[in-house]
């Protein structure tokens, strides 16, 4: 047992070299221009071909060695009365999906700093599986002043062993992020910048799997991986870099936007948007041409793209999957917004949907398989529809269905 109080695995803890393959490999490569992805590719293999491949069983163990010393980190911050007092501080800035979550929702009204021990791991076990989770620990335990030096000493010690098992597993997984980057034949995002961004969905797919599931990481993590890569592509669209207030701007026109098309059944006037935001006409047709044609001109009888997933909760035959889960959805959105969910709500959104490399499938299916009732199935597919909905509407955007 290490002083963290985590038991130590010598095949999880082998010492790390400097840099990753894909870093090895990415500052080689890109002094060449000639090089086409093809060849690139070859290379890049090669390379890879060189880090030993993890066993199923291996591949668990390291997996559920990250989860349980994200968890120790922030259930030994969470004790700390500054910690908690910077987390209770800073609740307003959290996007309103963590607002509410239960656990967060009772954190924000602690008062005398001192959390109740169920409480504390249920926000430690919350706050591990977040996108923040690192870099928001590190921070805090650079102020761990109250838990004294070994403690902060033994956090430190923990962020950077996390790191590196972090690191281990994607090495141990580019054979998987380049195999789905293959399949992508886009200019606009060369080979290697594609293995980064698949690099990066591997990673949300890690805070979020569960090892108890009984499924394998590659299953699960092989949406994430895609989805990022097409998240990495759209974004290169954007070859503009548009100042910080007018991103403002933009932000609260697509939510005016949102919230009068629902209040209102249609599409807002161009007065009522005017009027609700309080700008001038110059100023909304600026913005206006700062928005996605998609975005602006809804298809003809099919609403707003709100609209639609508003309906989600309200249509959803029993039997007809609704598309709001389709590649077409915003992937880095979508991604987000799943993270949020219970690992059974993911569940039956992923068999239902076809997601994570699973096949579609009926409710009674579902049910067999997880050992529910049809039922039972349909209202937890119904509630994580709606968790997602009011993600985006939380968020302000509209995906393209």
């Amino acid at each position: 047992m290490s002083s963290l109080g985590l038991a130590h695995n010598d095949s999880l803890n082998s010492p790390q070299p400097d840099s990753s393959p894909v870093q090895l490999e990415k500052s080689g490569l890109e002094s060449n221009a000639a090089n086409t992805d093809a060849e690139i590719y070859k290379l890049f293999y090669r390379e890879v071909a060189r880090v030993p491949l993890l066993t199923a069983e291996g591949e668990m163990a390291l997996i559920e060695n990250i989860h349980k010393r994200e968890y120790w980190i922030w259930f030994q911050l969470l004790g700390l009365k500054q910690t908690v007092k910077n987390l209770v501080q800073g609740m307003h800035e959290l996007p309103n999906t963590f607002k509410k979550n239960e656990e967060l929702r009772r954190f924000s009204k602690v008062r005398n700093l001192q959390l109740h021990a169920k409480t504390r791991s249920d926000l430690a076990h919350h706050l591990r599986k977040t996108d923040i989770c690192l870099a928001l620990a590190s921070h805090l335990s650079g102020t761990a002043a109250d838990g004294g030096k070994e403690l902060k000493k033994n956090l430190q010690e923990c962020l950077l062993e996390v790191q590196k098992l972090r690191d281990k597993f994607t090495r141990s997984n580019l054979r998987l992020v380049a195999s789905v980057a293959k399949r992508f034949d886009n200019r606009r995002l060369g080979f290697m910048d594609k293995i980064q961004e698949g690099s990066m969905g591997l990673l949300i797919g890690l805070q979020s799997f569960d090892t108890k599931r009984g499924l394998r990481f590659s299953t699960y993590g092989h949406w994430w991986i895609r989805q990022s890569i097409e998240r990495g592509i759209q974004n290169q669209g954007a070859t503009i870099r548009i100042p910080v207030h007018v991103h403002e701007h933009m932000r609260a026109y697509k939510k005016c936007l949102a919230n009068l098309s629902a209040r209102l059944g249609r599409a807002p006037s161009f007065d009522e948007v005017t009027k609700d935001l309080g700008l001038s006409p110059r100023k909304i047709r600026q913005l206006e041409k700062g928005l996605p044609r998609a975005f602006m001109s809804p298809p003809k009888g099919e609403g707003t793209q709100l609209e639609s997933l508003a309906r989600v909760s309200h249509e959803a035959g029993p039997d007809k999957p609704e598309m709001l889960l389709s590649n077409k959805v915003n992937a880095r959105e979508l991604m987000l917004g799943l993270s949020t969910l219970k690992p059974i709500e993911r569940e039956v959104l992923a068999r239902r949907f076809g997601l994570f490399g699973e096949d579609e499938q009926t409710l009674e299916i579902v049910g067999e398989k997880v050992r529910l009732t049809r039922e039972r199935i349909r209202q937890i597919q119904l509630e994580a529809l709606e968790k997602i909905r009011l993600y985006f509407e939380d968020q302000a955007w509209a995906p393209s269905l």
